[in-house]
């Protein structure tokens, strides 16, 4: 499959926003491998105890935007 050797991260993720599947761009920048961040919202990977609320609604805004 193409995307999964894309240099941009590619994320598909289910109706909860759950992570099903990424690329291999995306376990290089994060640093989680797929068994690991299978399953977890983009907040349980992304957003750490520093991340302000304000840049975790403009994240999930880009995220849930068409």
């Amino acid at each position: 499959m193409v995307v999964s050797r894309a240099g941009n991260a590619i994320l598909i993720l289910d109706g909860e926003a759950r992570l099903r599947w990424g690329n291999d761009a995306f376990t290089e920048l994060s640093g989680y491998v797929l068994a690991e961040a299978n399953g977890k919202t983009i907040a349980e990977l992304l957003f750490g105890p520093s991340t302000s609320a304000e840049s975790q609604q403009e994240l999930i805004s880009a995220i849930a935007s068409p």
